[in-house]
């Protein structure tokens, strides 16, 4: 059998090389970028990452015993919910059915020893630990609370308002339980009030902004109001529980998460692109076109028909389509505006033998950068990408981030570091209520279309195009091929 696979989406591709190590002949057709946004640039002749790339292997799960008042964050810590570790346990040992894989922010989950196992096959003794992310406060580096959910030093940070912060909190619980909204009586509100919504209302609008919002103004030019609460962790966000900060403010942090994150050497996360594109390339069973976009694609008599930019034009029955939701929505001609974020980045190289955090993010709403973090995309001196505020204009982008560089003392003299280059553009779509939206209805019309195609990647659900998710898509479409062929 020969089964088409279109796009350069990570989904398409491990689609594709899961086909041809079962055996299966591949004709994949990519894009003019494949990986998309996982993939990387080059700037002034060095590969650098679009921003914080990092890689996911595990979640930490609290034991079957541990109360329902333990846990912070967007992970389920209630009681039954499994193991506590990583990927490798035997908590995970009960993996559902790729069959039974539904897309969605945390979809792939369930699956995540199987992400790790693929990535690990990949890129072996490549993949390196980061350190533990940082937080600037005044010139003063601690523990973040962002990535890693690790709230020891939340009190010390809150300073005089604890006390107000542990009665919000209380308040909290009082009204919604020890997890809030993650409650599963109240879960349903996450899918549809804001991110602003959920914090203020499960602990208090002075909490919210003074941990969540002066990040999200950054980002985002409304902040916190036009994130969905289910899509927080589109701009990295958490969203932890009542009962959790209640605790830690008071003194006793109930649970430290385990959320280890990984890069590449010699590459990044765009390795993973890389060595995929390579392992494809190297398969005898697989074709590889460079066909460019996907600019039409309709289906009729059991058969679909795709048409390419480059003018190429196939016919195949079920096709897997991996390629971006906007391109597949134009493709079947469905409508579909979306607001889009502005995304802002520099890249500094620094001096040989430098060791900047892996992971370093600011606070304060007057920050111009929110986020730096370091480039594994090549070898060689240290590059550090800063990620700027939305209202930082293009042509101050380079000296703004050289100077918040030396304010947050990752360096001290501005004249040690280079400036490779600085972007400011359109990214991703802003994770409101309103894009939601606008993406369901233009679904719905996509589906009235009837494709007769498998379809995978950011098409699967509204902020559904994390890496992890990608992967775990690609397995199951793949999976599906085989167990059709096996009728």
């Amino acid at each position: 059998m020969r089964q088409v696979v279109v796009g350069g989406s990570v989904a398409a591709l491990v689609a594709a090389d899961r086909l041809s190590s079962q055996g299966v002949e591949v004709d994949l057709f990519l894009g003019d970028r494949p990986g998309g946004g996982f993939a990387p640039i080059a700037a002034s002749g060095r590969p650098v990452e679009l921003g914080c790339r990092l890689i996911e292997l595990s979640y930490d799960q609290a034991p079957a015993k541990t109360s329902a008042a333990v846990g912070s964050g967007d992970f389920d810590l209630s009681a039954g919910s499994g193991a506590s570790g990583s990927a490798t346990d035997a908590s995970f040992a009960a993996t559902p059915p790729l069959s039974e894989y539904q897309p969605g922010p945390h979809g792939h989950r369930p699956y995540v020893h199987l992400v790790d196992g693929l990535i690990r096959e990949l890129l072996g003794d490549r993949l390196v630990e980061i350190e533990h992310p940082l937080m600037d406060i005044g010139s003063r580096w601690v523990r973040d609370w962002i990535l890693s959910g690790d709230l020891t030093g939340l009190a010390d940070a809150a300073g005089p308002k604890c006390d107000r912060f542990v009665m919000d909190a209380l308040s909290g619980v009082g009204r919604w339980g020890e997890r809030g909204w993650f409650e599963p009586e109240h879960r349903a509100r996450l899918e549809t009030q804001s991110l602003r919504e959920a914090s203020e209302s499960t602990l208090g609008a002075e909490f919210n902004n003074a941990f969540l919002e002066p990040v999200a103004s950054r980002v985002l030019e409304r902040g916190t109001a036009d994130v969905v609460a289910a899509l927080h962790r589109k701009i990295w966000l958490p969203l932890f529980w009542p009962g959790t900060v209640a605790a830690s403010l008071s003194g006793v942090v109930p649970h430290v998460p385990n959320r280890p994150f990984h890069s590449v050497s010699r590459g990044g996360m765009g390795a993973l692109v890389t060595v995929l594109l390579e392992r494809l390339a190297q398969s005898d069973s697989v074709r590889i076109f460079r066909s460019g976009a996907l600019q039409r694609a309709q289906s009729q008599a059991g058969m679909t028909r795709c048409e390419f930019a480059d003018g190429r034009a196939i016919e195949a029955q079920q096709p897997i389509l991996g390629v971006a939701a906007t391109e597949l929505f134009a493709a079947a001609n469905v409508h579909i505006r979306l607001e889009m974020a502005t995304t802002s980045l520099v890249w500094v190289e620094m001096e040989e033998g430098s060791t900047p955090p892996d992971v370093l993010w600011t606070a304060g709403a007057d920050r111009p950068v929110y986020r730096w973090s370091r480039s594994y995309a090549s070898d060689g001196a240290p590059i550090m990408c800063g990620e700027l505020a939305w209202w930082v204009r293009e042509q101050d982008l380079a000296e703004t981030a050289v100077a918040d560089m030396q304010r947050s003392g990752i360096i001290d003299n501005p004249e040690s570091v280079t400036v490779l280059g600085a972007i400011r553009r359109p990214s991703f779509a802003v994770p409101s209520l309103l894009n939601m939206n606008r993406f369901a209805v233009a679904r719905q019309e996509l589906d009235a279309r009837s494709l007769q195609a498998t379809l995978i990647g950011g098409i699967g659900a509204f902020g559904a195009d994390t890496c992890n998710e990608q992967i775990v898509q690609g397995l199951a479409a793949a999976e599906s091929v085989m167990e059709r062929a096996s009728l």
